[in-house]
């Protein structure tokens, strides 16, 4: 999905939620990639809810390093109405689960 360089979706109208909902995901990721925060929660746990489209949900409980460069591809929201989330994680919760 194409998208404006600012994380919205370019080409698609979308609902006033909706690109609310995306804004704020995209303002937390970059709070979530400064250096700070990065050190503490280095890994992100995809959590799709089983309401999701079987694609979505099929990625629910996938985990993988912060800078990971298909986040960027697999980052939620994945469309309009998207409820998934991408959740960061410790070292040690990763290993764990």
């Amino acid at each position: 999905m194409k998208n404006d360089g600012a994380g919205m979706p370019v080409g698609i109208r979308l609902s006033k939620e909706d690109a609310d909902f995306i804004r704020q995901a995209v303002k937390r990721e970059k709070e979530l990639r400064t250096p700070g925060p990065k050190i503490l929660i280095p890994y992100r746990l995809f959590h799709g809810l089983s309401s999701e489209p079987p694609n979505h949900h099929a990625l629910s409980g996938g985990i993988a390093p912060a800078d990971w460069p298909l986040w960027d591809l697999y980052a939620p929201p994945l469309g309009p109405g998207c409820s998934c989330a991408l959740i960061g994680i410790s070292a040690t919760r990763a290993r764990r689960m």
